[in-house]
């Protein structure tokens, strides 16, 4: 069995559940209520493709593998998530939300990376290939790991708001790469 459906129900459902608080506490109008719903369609939109790939076959391919420079894969939904916080309907919205919920709940949404523990069991399984687990299953287990304590130190206020950005962008510099 495994957890993947579950983490990406998760990542999924975490901006439209803060966007419904926000909006539910009447801290964002219902227009930028719905416009943080953008990003969340164009990313279950690429859910639905990816699942299609894997299920189909395709990204098992060596035609596949030839597109695979660099670890695309990962680059799609992070450009999705750009291009729709460039609406600034959806950055208004965004940063209301972001203004409002505890730092410490960002933090521990990244706390999920510790499911890359599933690639280091495929790698050594054989399914994965060792420069994918060096690439991206230590560094994802390293931050999801370091979640744990800074998501801590964000709830104790034992953090600087300069540190947890630094921290943050770190994390979005690996992608977000869930096996």
């Amino acid at each position: 069995m495994t957890i993947i459906p579950l983490l990406i129900l998760f990542q999924l459902l975490f901006l439209p559940f803060l966007a419904w608080k926000t909006w539910r506490d009447g801290h964002i109008n219902q227009t930028q209520f719905k416009a943080t719903f953008i990003p969340f369609v164009g990313l279950t939109i690429w859910t639905a493709i990816a699942i299609f790939l894997g299920r189909s076959g395709i990204s098992e391919s060596e035609n596949f593998y030839q597109l695979y420079p660099a670890l695309w894969l990962p680059i799609v939904p992070i450009a999705i998530v750009l291009v729709s916080f460039a609406l600034p309907t959806v950055q208004r919205g965004i940063k209301s939300i972001l203004t409002l919920i505890p730092a410490s709940w960002l933090v521990f949404f990244q706390a999920g990376r510790i499911s890359a523990i599933g690639t280091a069991y495929h790698t050594l399984q054989g399914t994965f290939p060792l420069y994918f687990e060096l690439a991206v299953g230590i560094p994802d287990l390293c931050l999801g790991f370091s979640a744990l304590i800074v998501g801590i130190l964000a709830i104790q206020h034992k953090i600087s708001s300069r540190t947890l950005v630094i921290w943050h962008f770190i994390g979005l510099g690996q992608g977000n790469n869930y096996e």
